[in-house]
């Protein structure tokens, strides 16, 4: 009985697997000993083995050699390529704020070139006081166009005094500020100012409206030209003579009235207008 068991499939496989193991251990020992006498003996076959198994292991110690420096160079390229995207990032944002520099002394160029060419005009007084000034808002009405400037009290603007736009009347201070200031233009409805044209020497009154500017209350004695030229009259003492606001464009008069009427039209595109002129002195109320 005991006999069978000790020949059972089960003992039989567990006996081969430990007699495998030990060969197998025997064999390494083996083969570390002979290693060990390969490198250490001074025969010559020997020493050729040796040789041989020395080049096995330089070949084998500068592949790893290699492989580790592969992985230094690729740490360093990596770092190498994120210094550049840092490098090229600011590069961009420098580039931007340049660009942004660039439109800004534009803009002033532009400003000041226009400034110039307003005080070069030659409908200008040059010995009235004009404070330039820069228009930083519109009123949304078209049935009342104001707009609004950034220069007021502190700047010595008062209301009724003109503001001009390339020698060209274009309105009028209606409310002021301490740094900002309102102006009504020549097109608003409730705009009113005596005018006079400037050949027939006709007499009228002038105002804004959805038709367009018109000068109404002309006498029907005088004869109107075509483009004729239409000038402030100083009547009313708010605005002073002489002030060029545009030319005649047209009758709308019918012969059978007792007053003559006229359109005019204005050299200067309000709605585009940026910068103006507000006269100030004694002749500026």
């Amino acid at each position: 009985m005991h006999f069978h068991k000790f020949f059972s499939p089960q003992n039989l496989c567990v006996n081969r697997v430990i007699m495998n193991s030990k060969r197998l251990s025997h064999l390494y020992i083996f083969t570390f000993i002979s290693m060990i006498m390969v490198l250490f003996a001074q025969t010559s076959p020997i020493r050729s083995v040796r040789g041989r198994l020395q080049s096995l292991f330089f070949t084998a110690q500068r592949s790893l050699y290699t492989a580790a420096n592969g992985t230094q160079s690729f740490g360093s390229t990596l770092s190498q390529i994120q210094n550049l995207a840092k490098e090229n990032t600011d590069l961009r944002s420098e580039n931007e704020k340049l660009k942004g520099d660039v439109a800004q002394l534009q803009e002033l160029k532009l400003r000041v070139m226009t400034l110039e060419k307003e005080f070069g005009i030659q409908g200008i007084d040059r010995d009235k006081k004009y404070i330039p000034a820069a228009v930083v808002g519109r009123s949304p009405s078209s049935f009342r166009s104001v707009i609004t400037i950034d220069k007021g009290k502190q700047d010595g603007i008062a209301p009724h005094q003109p503001v001009l736009s390339g020698g060209f009347l274009i309105g009028k201070v209606i409310d002021t500020f301490q740094s900002s200031s309102q102006v009504e233009l020549i097109t608003s409805h409730r705009f009113l100012t005596p005018v006079v044209l400037q050949n027939s020497r006709l007499l009228g009154l002038m105002r804004g409206g959805v038709k367009g500017i018109e000068i109404g209350q002309l006498s029907i004695d005088g004869t109107i030209q075509m483009n004729e030229t239409v000038v402030t009259s100083g009547l009313a003492g708010e605005i002073p003579a002489g002030l060029p606001v545009g030319y005649v464009k047209q009758v709308t008069s019918q012969p059978s009235d007792i007053f003559q009427s006229v359109t005019i039209s204005t050299p200067i595109s309000i709605n585009q207008i940026e910068l103006v002129l507000v006269m100030i002195g004694d002749n500026a109320k």
